[in-house]
C-alpha cells in the first residue's frame, strides 16, 4: 500500500505559460494521446499578444502624444508696421496648438489621445478663448461705422471657429459659409 503514493516526488505545479502554451493531451479520437491541436496554441498566442497590444499601447500612446504647450514666455513672430500685435499672437497661438502639436479633442476611440482630456481642454480653451477674441474683434473694431458690414476676413474667421473642435477627419459640411448672392 505505502508503494502506491509516491511520498518522495513533492506536487510541483508548471508555471503558467507552460500550462497555456504547451501540448496537452488529446482528450478523444482514434489517435491517443499525442498533444493539443497546433491552432489552439496559436489562438492563445495572439490573444496573448492582443491582450498586450491594447494594455499597453494607450498608457505608451498617450504618454508620447500628452504635451500641453504653456510656455508663459511664448511670443509672437515680429509684425510689420501697422498690423495689429494681438492678432499676430492669436494666430501665433493656433499656429502652434493646430501645427505643431497634436489636437487629441477630436481623436477616435482607438487613438491614445482619446483618453487624453486635459490636453484637449487646454487646446479646446484656448481655440475658444481665441474664438471670444475674433467675435469682439468682428463687432467692435471690424466695422467702419456702427451698422457698416463687418470686414470680410474677420466673418470668415469667426465663422471658421464655428467649426467644433471635436469633430473627427471629415465634416460633410462647410467650414466657411459661401454668400449667396
Amino acid at each position: 500500500m505505502a508503494d502506491d503514493l509516491p511520498l518522495d516526488d513533492p506536487l510541483t505545479r508548471k508555471p503558467w505559460y507552460s500550462r497555456w502554451f504547451s501540448r496537452r493531451p488529446h482528450l478523444g479520437g482514434s489517435l491517443g494521446g499525442t498533444g493539443g491541436h497546433w491552432s489552439w496554441r496559436a489562438i492563445r498566442w495572439i490573444a496573448v499578444v492582443i491582450v498586450l497590444i491594447v494594455v499597453l499601447y494607450y498608457p505608451i500612446g498617450m504618454a508620447l502624444t500628452h504635451k500641453i504647450n504653456d510656455d508663459p514666455d511664448f511670443a509672437a513672430p515680429p509684425v510689420a508696421p501697422g498690423a495689429s500685435q494681438s492678432v499676430a499672437i492669436a494666430a501665433a497661438l493656433m499656429d502652434r496648438e493646430i501645427n505643431h502639436t497634436a489636437w487629441p479633442a477630436n481623436d477616435p476611440f482607438f487613438m491614445p489621445g482619446w483618453a487624453l482630456d486635459n490636453m484637449s481642454n487646454f487646446q479646446v480653451g484656448i481655440r475658444d478663448a481665441v474664438k471670444r477674441f475674433a467675435l469682439e474683434l468682428q463687432d467692435e473694431i471690424g466695422r467702419n461705422r456702427g451698422t457698416s458690414s463687418a470686414d470680410a476676413d474677420l466673418q470668415n474667421a469667426v465663422s471658421a471657429f464655428n467649426y467644433s473642435p471635436y469633430v473627427w477627419v471629415w465634416n460633410t459640411g462647410s467650414i466657411v459659409p459661401t454668400k449667396s448672392t
